[in-house]
């Protein structure tokens, strides 16, 4: 087989169902995508950007330290700073209206 035909073979098999050559309007936006309304829109949106945070994260090591490993440190950290706190012994303060004048 001829290059050029396994590339648009490959191409083929490669399409989604919201993302066809057929599908595309002038913007470059999926005319399937355009016409989802609500959850929907927001689900295929959503997915999307998960799929490229995905593919970053798989060329560059330091995405995983600082997306996941600072901050659930930080929020451990966090977490032992107020189990910590609420074991302090807080002294009630009696107030009056006396201590004003």
């Amino acid at each position: 087989p001829h290059p050029d035909d396994v590339k648009k073979e490959k191409l083929k098999s490669m399409k989604k169902p919201l993302l066809n050559d057929e599908s595309l309007n002038t913007s470059g936006t999926s005319v399937n995508f355009q016409k989802l309304e609500g959850f929907e829109r927001f689900k295929v949106h959503f997915v999307a950007l998960m799929i490229k945070r995905w593919n970053f994260t798989k060329r560059d090591f330091w995405i995983w330290i600082w997306q996941i490993a600072i901050p659930a440190i930080l929020l451990l950290g966090m977490i032992g700073l107020i189990v910590g706190a609420a074991d302090l012994q807080v002294k009630d303060i009696n107030i009056g209206v006396g201590e004003y004048n």
